[in-house]
């Protein structure tokens, strides 16, 4: 039951799954128009093309076929890296501007406004991972100590 980006390892599992979602797009489009020769103009948005190709197949005179790259998912990665970097930098430069003292996580992670769960992934970064090589700050399980 292994799986890989979303599909089964095992090729007998894969093959029944793929047909599986193939079948039920297939099933969609032909409710859509029930008439025995149907002439219509369909848009199916897939990023899987064995998928598209499937349920293609299954349609006689398809006429047309493009495919369009919308890149929503590319520009969406490239939002997130630009506000993490942001985010780094206004860490960084809080830690930077900290007075010398111990300070607990929890409250440079608040008055960063960054979020528990991304927290530690933040403090990996490398302006981070410099400023305690620099050795501007020290950091331990439950606090940030700015020397």
């Amino acid at each position: 039951m292994t799986l890989h980006n979303g599909r089964f390892a095992n090729k007998k599992y894969k093959t029944v799954q793929v047909g599986y979602i193939a079948a039920g797009m297939y099933q969609a489009l032909k409710r859509i128009q029930r008439i025995v020769e149907p002439e219509g103009e369909f848009n199916i948005v897939s990023n899987d093309t064995e998928v598209v190709k499937l349920v293609l197949h299954r349609f006689k005179n398809v006429v047309q076929c493009e495919e369009f790259e919308f890149g929503f998912k590319e520009r969406e990665e490239a939002e997130k890296d630009e506000n993490r970097n942001k985010r780094v930098i206004e860490l960084a430069k809080y830690l930077e501007a900290l007075q010398k003292g111990v300070y607990s996580k929890r409250e440079i992670r608040e008055a960063a406004g960054i979020d528990q769960a991304h927290f530690s992934d933040y403090l990996k970064n490398e302006r981070i991972v410099r400023l305690v090589q620099n050795k501007v700050i020290t950091m331990t399980y439950r606090s940030i100590e700015r020397l």
